[in-house]
């Protein structure tokens, strides 16, 4: 219900808001001049063919879009400026939609630490001026924006003590700016007051997932701040990257709504390719269901995410999440990402070599090796996992399993024959012995064999 009221308001504005403002006209004019009998029934006359008008137009006419909405019904300086008798144009702020709508209440779920989460509340001052409170549960924060046409300034930033500071147009217009929080030109590599900004950029969040977003990165003491802003919603996330790889981040969850998950452990990790870092509430990684020690410590180990680049294959996103790594190997488990949903599938562990899609785009073999540490050596045993990709479990051949299963053989070459049919390039050796792999390794012409299996 609170996101229908949202989005009502958004188009068409507050219908309460808009009589307040006619009757405190009506009210000033009958301040100004004593009333009679006669003048009192015109007075009523008047209010209620006016009040009327206002009623009938903001139902009938055509709904305004969200820059008319603020336009129309959001306090204006022009129309506090008691210096101007006249209502004057309101100016064309297109950075005003870097910031959420009037009333907004907006939750950021976070990891990193425990202040990580908070909850944003917007309200319009005036048209040009608009403040933010941010509460994570520690300490609440009221910050004021100046919104002009080249740039947003923080202009006040203070934590509230008691109530929070009320302010005239006079007064907010006196502040001096703190520091720019944006400013056009909006282009990838853009730099004001030694803020980089990066654009566009993709970023998901647990509330949806964002496209074009604007990236603004600024060097800190003890590392980089990194903050995203969308056109429409404003800030969706902010991250603190320490030197030592440590990071605090928090990411939109949800708009006048209380995020289900909110009492939920958040996992983080590092997209690979966009070099962002995403969370995930711990139960969507159905994958460490089964792993209870993974499971129990996932929020303290690092994770990253690579999507694999498929390029015959492009109705979903294929990737592998890495975790629990050493110095040779790394768990794996792979996924597939679309539309939104998040499916996980088979487990392995080790480096992927290559991989390769079958002629119907049905499955794919993962070439994976484990290494192991042997005599001062390091052994590199081979596996071919195969997925398939509706189902992303793993499809293991009715004959020589063990190349598909496990990392036993090293495994030099493989191809797909045809849709059911792989064929692969092996160690010709006795038994997987570590031994017997360190001495083929040191061959100079390695003996090799091909197999030949069918898939169910």
């Amino acid at each position: 219900m609170n996101e229908i009221k949202r989005q009502l308001n958004k188009n068409m504005g507050s219908t309460s808001r808009r009589a307040e403002r006619i009757i405190s006209k009506v009210n000033e004019q009958k301040r100004q001049k004593p009333q009679t009998k006669k003048s009192n029934r015109l007075y009523y006359v008047a209010f209620t063919a006016f009040f009327a008008l206002a009623a009938l137009t903001i139902f009938v006419m055509k709904p305004w879009s969200t820059n008319d909405f603020n336009q129309a019904f959001l306090p204006s300086s022009e129309e506090n400026d008691s210096s101007n008798g006249e209502i004057g144009e309101k100016p064309n702020l297109p950075l005003r939609n870097y910031f959420k709508q009037d009333g907004d209440v907006a939750y950021f779920l976070g990891t990193g630490n425990e202040y990580a989460s908070f909850k944003e509340t917007t309200t319009w001052l005036f048209y040009d001026y608009v403040e933010v409170q941010e509460d994570n549960g520690g300490a609440v924060m009221q910050k004021v924006y100046r919104i002009k046409q080249d740039a947003i300034e923080l202009v006040y930033e203070e934590m509230i003590e008691v109530e929070r500071k009320s302010f005239t147009l006079a007064q907010l217009n006196q502040l001096e700016p703190i520091h720019t929080i944006l400013q056009p030109p909006i282009a990838n590599g853009e730099i004001f007051e030694n803020k980089t900004v990066t654009y566009p950029v993709n970023f998901q969040t647990p509330y949806k997932n964002y496209d074009n977003i604007i990236q603004i990165t600024e060097d800190v003491e003890g590392g980089k701040n990194h903050f995203y802003y969308d056109y429409g919603d404003g800030l969706i996330a902010e991250q603190y990257i320490m030197n030592d790889g440590n990071e605090i981040t928090s990411v939109l969850a949800s708009i006048n709504e209380p995020p289900t998950q909110t009492t939920e452990e958040m996992v983080s990790f590092k997209n690979i390719e966009t070099k962002q870092t995403e969370i995930l509430p711990l139960t969507k990684l159905t994958f460490l269901d089964s792993l209870t020690f993974y499971k129990s410590n996932a929020a303290q180990f690092e994770m990253t995410y690579e999507p694999l680049r498929l390029s015959k294959y492009n109705e979903t996103e294929i990737g592998v999440f890495r975790y629990n790594c050493d110095e040779l190997n790394c768990e794996m488990a792979f996924a597939k990402r679309s539309n939104g949903e998040l499916n996980f599938g088979a487990t392995s562990a080790g480096t992927i070599d290559s991989f390769k899609l079958s002629p119907n785009l049905e499955r794919i073999i993962f070439s994976i090796t484990r290494d192991e540490n042997y005599a001062g050596n390091v052994l590199s045993r081979t596996m071919l996992l195969i997925l398939n990709i509706e189902t992303m479990q793993m499809v293991i051949p009715t004959s020589q399993p063990f190349y598909f299963d496990s990392h036993l053989y090293p495994i030099t070459h493989y191809d797909w024959i045809n849709d059911t049919t792989i064929q692969a390039e092996v160690a010709n050796i006795s038994d997987y012995e570590s031994e017997t792999i360190l001495k083929w390794q040191q061959l100079q012409e390695k003996e090799t064999k091909v197999i030949e299996v069918s898939l169910p």
